[in-house]
């Protein structure tokens, strides 16, 4: 049968003399630093999401339209990535737009000028792996575009409307 230690003579001061309140001071500096392992990482930077963005550089065309539909997307150096994409039906430019993907105070923006129009920026809502999805809901369609690099040599660019509820849907499946 056990019994119970009395306390060290003299309090802490003999603990501390007798040398066991230094493994409870070990103890409590551990448990006061475990919280500090669980604590999520810090967000990545807008810069460096923006940088993550480089699978979508190179050149992807596909039908769509009723014709040709070719985008160039530059590499993210600079701070920005650059595209512009025409639809030929034909010999003839249909339609144009260039594009801007940059940073803009804490956040990562799209802005496309459709046929040289100014634009409405769309902002980094979700990056996961190849797959990004800009959003705007003040906007009408598109309020989402979603660019998703579905393999190697395809660019799958999606552009719906869960904001503004209209149901409308347009897809350009792109090929390298």
């Amino acid at each position: 049968r056990s019994q119970a230690l009395p306390p060290p003579v003299g309090g802490v001061r003999g603990a501390r003399r007798a040398g066991t309140l230094a493994p409870m001071k070990r103890l409590a500096c551990l448990l006061a630093l475990l919280p500090l392992g669980f604590a999520e990482d810090a967000p990545p930077k807008p810069a460096d999401r923006l940088a993550q963005l480089s699978w979508l550089a190179g050149t992807w065309s596909g039908p769509m339209w009723g014709g040709t539909f070719t985008a160039h997307y530059s590499t993210p150096e600079g701070g920005r990535i650059l595209s512009h994409s025409e639809l030929l039906r034909g010999d003839k430019v249909a339609f144009f737009e260039f594009e801007v993907f940059r940073v803009k105070g804490d956040a990562v923006v799209y802005e496309p000028y459709p046929g040289g129009k100014p634009a409405v920026p769309f902002t980094l809502a979700t990056l996961e792996g190849k797959r990004a999805v800009f959003e705007n809901p003040k906007k009408d369609f598109p309020t989402r575009v979603t660019f998703h690099r579905a393999a190697d040599d395809r660019l799958v660019v999606t552009l719906d409307d869960p904001h503004g509820g209209s149901g409308k849907t347009e897809t350009f499946d792109l090929k390298r």
